[in-house]
């Protein structure tokens, strides 16, 4: 294997390949990324068993041939050269790395035991575009779950309804969906992906136009295409939660407020809330909402913000964490709030005069007993 690559489209490559590859894995192949030259230009695939990922870069093919070498290695070696381009040659299982001033060798592998990614599908793909992907991620893939007692919790469900697209993920505390039209009517159908997937496909998105999206049913993955790189990933086997029925129809109280200064007033009421369980108090009352916490160890405070109080007076407290996660996740002027009683859910909205889809986030409240 001989080809000549320019270092910054090679850098730009590897980075992501070394998020993806698993370093800690019983099998040192899943560590290493694949290099496979042939005519057409150079691939570069890595996978820890759950998210793979397939990238092509365009190169001068001298001699093709394919070999597999530690990416972390490599991908510190690449950012690390001043030079514009760079050769690299692969000969008995040894990568060679060669600018004017560098010659490196990294010892490898041959590309037989690594494993087969799935193929992308273009006949069944699905397009979508990917203007508001991004922001769609960023909006839900949050409340999904870190621990992994409750696999179906560390998933974004995909839902696809007619000329709907949905979003959803929740921790079983708090749950985020995006609801957007699609322009285009498909099969009703959905799939549950781990939310590592979707943060790494966010990362795929920036200078790109469309989204092609592949499922293997039979193979229990789906393969996403985007620009020159394809995402592969497996499902998450399970029953999601039944998000409809958590959505709360009616409030007794609702309020429209300043995001901003809503932000500022739970930054400010964190300082005594993450010393006391992180519970914050929200307290709606005519003309202004109330945020407070109170730590007995250091102190108390109370932020008081103008509000547009709709129904009764009301009261309710949660971890300060899932408000400020929600806060943050969006950029509008203000932000509507509904609730009924202090052991229902809360439900946030930013307020928006023309939107190009829905978004709600739900907060289970914490008892008031522990505020």
């Amino acid at each position: 294997m001989k080809l000549t690559v320019s270092q910054s489209s090679l850098h730009k490559a590897l980075s992501p390949a070394v998020r993806i590859a698993s370093a800690r894995s019983q099998l040192p192949v899943l560590s290493h990324v694949l290099i496979d030259a042939q005519a057409s230009g150079l691939t570069l695939s890595c996978t820890n068993l759950e998210i793979g990922l397939k990238q092509t870069l365009g190169a001068k093919v001298e001699q093709p041939g394919k070999l597999t070498v530690p990416v972390k290695t490599l991908f510190e070696l690449v950012s690390n050269l001043s030079d514009s381009t760079v050769e690299l040659i692969g000969e008995q299982q040894k990568l060679q790395i060669v600018t004017p001033s560098v010659n490196a060798v990294i010892n490898g592998t041959g590309g037989e035991e690594f494993p087969q990614l799935p193929q992308f599908d273009a006949k069944q793909a699905l397009s979508f575009a990917a203007s508001h992907w991004s922001e769609f991620i960023n909006k839900t893939v949050y409340a999904a779950a870190t621990e992994e007692s409750r696999p179906v919790l560390t998933a974004v469900l995909v839902r696809l309804e007619k000329d709907r697209l949905n979003l959803v993920a929740t921790d079983g505390i708090r749950l985020s969906l995006i609801k957007a039209e699609l322009g285009q009517e498909t099969e009703p159908a959905s799939w549950l992906l781990p939310a590592r997937t979707m943060q790494e496909l966010e990362k795929l998105l920036a200078d790109n136009e469309q989204i092609l999206f592949s499922p293997h049913a039979e193979q229990n993955q789906v393969v996403f295409q985007v620009g020159n790189s394809e995402l592969s990933s497996r499902l998450i086997a399970g029953q999601f939660p039944d998000y409809q029925k958590i959505i709360p129809g009616d409030f007794a109280s609702q309020i429209e407020v300043d995001r901003q200064e809503f932000l500022s007033a739970v930054r400010l009421t964190s300082v005594f809330a993450r010393e006391s369980a992180n519970i914050m108090v929200m307290e709606l009352e005519d003309n202004k909402l109330v945020v407070k916490a109170q730590a007995p160890q250091v102190g108390d405070n109370q932020v008081e913000v103008d509000a547009k109080l709709t129904g009764n007076s009301n009261r309710i407290a949660f971890n300060y964490r899932y408000v400020l996660d929600f806060l943050q996740s969006i950029d509008c002027d203000t932000v509507w709030f509904g609730m009924n009683d202090p052991m229902s859910p809360g439900l946030f909205k930013p307020v928006v005069d023309k939107p190009e889809y829905d978004y709600l986030h739900i907060i289970m409240g914490v008892s008031l007993d522990e505020a």
